[in-house]
């Protein structure tokens, strides 16, 4: 039953469906795919913004103590990307960091580096 309806809704992406593999398959999906996530700073260099690698939290699990009041932060999760912004960060840097996030996702993804990816777990595009 389950490879029916992961066919039927995969079908709608051209996605391959594959069996249900080894009970501690869960834990290494999730060891992997936090490898994946990237986090960057919003960094402001004149008047250009800039998306800035956070080498401190990159390919962890985010933390709280990396949120920051006067920072921008870009959290780019594979599939969902998310945007910090402090209190205290002003309009000009919000803007900018806003119009970064939206040419992060127009770049789209490569995960050729990686040993999962992130939006399709379990197998490529045909």
């Amino acid at each position: 039953m389950a490879m029916r309806v992961c066919n039927v809704l995969c079908s709608l992406v051209r996605y391959q469906c594959h069996e249900a593999g080894p009970p501690d398959e869960d834990e290494l999906f999730e060891e992997n795919i936090i490898d994946t996530n990237v986090i960057y700073r919003v960094e402001m260099e004149d008047d250009n913004a800039l998306l800035v690698p956070s080498e401190d939290y990159w390919g962890q699990l985010p933390k709280i103590e990396m949120l920051k009041k006067n920072e921008a932060l870009v959290f780019d999760c594979g599939s969902e990307v998310y945007l910090y912004h402090g209190v205290s960060v002003v309009p000009r840097v919000r803007k900018a960091s806003l119009r970064l996030v939206q040419e992060l996702i127009d770049e789209g993804y490569d995960y050729s580096s990686c040993n999962i990816n992130p939006v399709f777990p379990t197998g490529t595009l045909r």
